[in-house]
């Protein structure tokens, strides 16, 4: 019975000052990439992404290519396999792939299109080739105005957050 009351109780005192916390708080995200996924099959072998900084503050975004594809372990949770060379050698693009720009600094609420060219692949058969697109965001580097030795000595912590999306 008193289970009961505290569990009550709890809904009714804290979860509106939860609720009005979260609307405190203004709605941040980083970057958003659009597609989710890219296939290429065209002639030209060129496709585009439309990166956007939904946050507040400048971003730095760098793009990269790695080999990957998802796997399963025996419980059944997925997982990224990235150190398959037999599998990279056979089906990877990773080596034939360029972006434009490769990096480039994004203003808050701004998007910026990049373009993915897979150069010419004559060595290798027809059939289906992959890679992973990697994006790496973080906030850009603050221009050092003073230095106070009085203030004393402080730490920064810099997080880089990456999101990967598949490129066949």
């Amino acid at each position: 019975m008193i289970f009961i009351v505290l569990k009550y109780w709890f809904l009714i005192l804290f979860l509106p000052v939860i609720m009005l916390i979260g609307l405190q708080l203004p709605v941040l995200s980083q970057i958003a990439v659009a597609p989710a996924a890219i296939c290429i099959n065209s002639p030209s072998n060129i496709a585009s992404l439309q990166v956007s900084n939904g946050h507040t503050s400048v971003r730095e975004i760098s793009v990269s290519f790695k080999f990957g594809y998802l796997s399963t372990n025996h419980n059944g949770d997925l997982f990224m396999v990235y150190n398959d060379s037999l599998a990279e050698k056979r089906f990877g693009l990773t080596g034939n792939m360029r972006a434009f720009p490769r990096r480039f600094v994004l203003p808050p609420g701004s998007c910026q299109t990049v373009r993915i060219q897979v150069r010419n692949m004559k060595d290798k058969p027809d059939g289906v080739y992959w890679s992973r697109v990697i994006l790496s965001s973080r906030q850009a580097a603050e221009e050092i105005k003073e230095i106070n030795i009085y203030k004393g000595i402080g730490a920064k912590i810099d997080y880089v957050i990456r999101q990967s999306l598949p490129l066949f």
